[in-house]
């Protein structure tokens, strides 16, 4: 793939891939960076602002697939000293979410909100209430869940 039909597929306003990092069979690693210059807005106070920059640093997040392949994205990040406390933090970006890009937070929230509990391994009400359970004659929502909820991410 170019780098530029990448830019465009992505759609990112203001960034640009300026080169691929990794490219297997199911992952796809690119730098990303910014096409302007732009003031950094702080992750503190969340107001921007204009001083000079403390260090620069990237975050690898990952963003939705691209032909059948896992997308990360090599982000840079700008720290500033920020006015409000005087402590030194990272800048704030608008289509990022943590680790993910918003539209990859979304879409694991779309797909999640509509996976049924048998798809996503809990069985069925009728298997939960079975003596061996641990359930019977007891509401779900007064059962202490133990461990972690076991969720599907296929696609539909």
């Amino acid at each position: 793939m170019q780098l530029n039909t990448i830019t465009e597929l992505l759609n990112i306003p203001n960034y640009k891939v300026t080169h691929m990092i990794r490219n297997t069979s199911d992952r796809l690693h690119v730098m990303l960076d910014q096409m302007e210059a732009t003031p950094a807005v702080c992750s503190g106070c969340g107001n921007i602002h204009h001083d000079s920059v403390h260090s620069r640093g990237f975050i690898v997040v990952e963003d939705l697939r691209i032909s059948g392949k896992r997308e990360f994205l090599h982000v840079p990040k700008r720290r500033t000293c920020c006015i409000e406390d005087g402590a030194i933090r990272v800048e704030e970006i608008d289509w990022l979410s943590g680790r993910f890009t918003k539209r990859f937070a979304e879409e694991v929230y779309r797909l999640t909100a509509i996976t049924t509990n048998q798809e996503a391994g809990c069985g069925t009400w009728a298997s939960m209430m079975k003596p061996s359970s641990g359930l019977t004659g007891r509401c779900w929502k007064t059962v202490p869940w133990r461990g972690s909820i076991p969720f599907s991410l296929r696609p539909i």
